[in-house]
């Protein structure tokens, strides 16, 4: 099994039981050292000129990267595949770090969202949006996508009775 370094950002057996606000202390981490982690791996950390400046087809993927296991699980096997085929530019952002979601409407032209549930998946040719999906219907297009034949649901299911060995420790 690969290393999953977006999950490992909230890997729950990095927390200390008896330290009272280590999950609190461990979410901002992710928050900060997520841009880092994406500018390592195979996906693209969004910047609205290059993604509107971007010829074709492109993917674009709000994550909740300061709390949503399921989420940064997601990011890494889209990585995954990003490496095995790099046609489709996949670009990711922190849905943490909008001060509103009333800001959505920029990165996804035409879509209003009344609530929403993370991850936002979108998939544009040039600057047409082609779909736009949340919570687990977006996590299933994506799995779609990069070729796995599980739901959304059951991505987040799979995740219920995880061990060290997930995240690459070996205890």
């Amino acid at each position: 099994m690969s290393r999953k370094i977006f999950a490992s950002l909230l890997n729950p057996f990095s927390v200390v039981d008896n330290d009272i606000g280590a999950t609190g202390r461990q979410q901002r981490q992710a928050s900060e050292r997520f841009p880092g982690i994406v500018r390592s791996s195979r996906l693209i950390l969004y910047d609205e000129l290059q993604f509107r400046n971007w010829e074709g087809k492109k993917l674009l993927l709000g994550l909740a990267a300061s709390f949503s296991l399921p989420d940064l699980y997601l990011a890494d096997l889209l990585n995954e595949h990003a490496q095995e085929d790099s046609s489709l530019p996949n670009f990711v952002f922190n849905l943490g770090l909008l001060a509103d979601f009333s800001e959505l409407s920029s990165f996804y032209p035409g879509h209003r969202f009344k609530y929403v549930q993370p991850p936002i998946a979108g998939l544009f040719n040039r600057s047409l949006v082609q779909w736009v999906a949340t919570g687990s219907h977006a996590r299933s297009q994506v799995l779609e996508y990069v070729g796995h034949r599980v739901s959304g649901n059951q991505l987040v299911a799979d995740l219920r009775d995880l061990t060290p060995a997930f995240f690459g420790n070996e205890d």
